[in-house]
Formats: structure tokens, sequence, C-alpha cells
């Protein structure tokens, strides 16, 4: 195998690194998006469905209404730290697999 052909096969390794990790932030991207959309549409019609009932507006009490807005407070808390430890360890595999690229590329 020539120094090209050796050349070309890590480019195309980085590249389709690079490609994959864009991929994975795009579905991260979308993820997120979609439990947003979720969340809101879950408390949207959690909304609608308490306003419809009499009983319910005449009973609800300051207090309750607080315990509302904690569920909802916490359902729309930010990532956990088990979840921001895995992003973290992912993103040094993918950088350490990039600097291995690189250094192919480079000898």
């Amino acid at each position: 195998m020539g120094r090209k052909v050796a050349r070309r096969r890590r480019r195309a390794y980085v590249e389709s690194l690079i490609r994959s990790e864009k991929q994975q932030i795009e579905k991260q991207k979308e993820k997120k998006q979609m439990k947003e959309e979720r969340e809101f549409l879950m408390d949207k019609i959690f909304t609608l469905q308490l306003d419809q009932d009499p009983l319910h507006q005449e009973n609800m009490s300051q207090s309750q209404e607080k315990e509302t807005s904690k569920k909802i407070k916490k359902l729309s808390k930010p990532i956990v730290k088990k979840q921001k430890t895995k992003d973290r360890r992912r993103r040094q595999k993918i950088r350490n697999r990039m600097q291995q690229a690189v250094a192919m590329l480079s000898s």
C-alpha cells in the first residue's frame, strides 16, 4: 500500500469521525427539542383539563398551585450529573480518536 492510499484512508477516517460527531450532535438537539415540546404540550393539556373542571376552579388553593408549579419545575430541570458525566466521557473519547487520527496523518 502506497503513501497516498494510506493518507487517503486516514483522511477518510477523520472525515467519517467528524461526520458521525455532527450526526450525534444533531440527534441530541432533536431529542432535546422533542423533550421540550412534549413537556410544553403536557403542561398545556394539564392546564386545559384543570380550566375545564368547575370543581377544581372552586377548590384549588394557593398551596396546590405551588405544588403544581414545583412539579413542572422538576420536569424541566437540566441534565442530571450522571448524564453530564456520560457526555463528557463521550466527548473525551472522540477527542482522543481525533488526536490519534491527526497523529496518523502527520506521520
